[in-house]
């Protein structure tokens, strides 16, 4: 069997087909929970053409940059095949309030014990000090058998 027209109807087919503009239709893949909308286009491979992925705000704005979660962020970068699932959001979601709720636990607690030193010491703790023995200003070392200006150590050995 033979195929049908040979190279020239090949090269004359892809012709054709690159003059024509592709009608691929951007597919809404999900949503997230601030009402972002995520699409995306799937490659097209008679056309040369790549597939891509964006997000556009609940706004509506083009122009502004909207908040978009670390699993749709991972998502549209090219970084994982399948958009997350909504179990997967609420999972991750949990863990972070988690977090910033353990968080706040531990900066009471450490407020709570700072304060507590800072009345054990007193409203005098820096009478205490001393303002030369605290500086951070410290006097540079000499030493007699370095020279400080070029030529010196050879004035202060004549002068003996």
């Amino acid at each position: 069997m033979s195929r049908r027209g040979g190279i020239i109807a090949n090269i004359i087919q892809n012709f054709r087909n690159s003059l024509s503009a592709p009608k691929l239709t951007a597919k809404l893949v999900g949503t997230d929970h601030t009402g972002n909308r995520y699409f995306e286009k799937k490659d097209d491979k008679s056309h040369n053409l790549r597939g891509s992925r964006w997000v556009e705000p609940a706004d509506g704005d083009q122009w502004t940059v909207p908040d978009v979660p670390t699993e749709w962020n991972a998502w549209l970068r090219g970084r994982r095949k399948e958009p997350p699932t909504q179990e997967e959001i609420d999972r991750n979601y949990a863990l972070m309030m988690r977090t910033i709720h353990r968080a706040k636990e531990l900066e009471e607690q450490e407020e709570g014990s700072s304060s507590s030193k800072r009345v054990e010491a007193g409203a005098s703790y820096t009478s205490d000090v001393d303002p030369d023995e605290g500086s951070s200003k410290k006097k540079f070392p000499t030493y007699p058998e370095y020279e400080i200006t070029p030529g010196d150590l050879d004035r202060r050995r004549e002068e003996k």
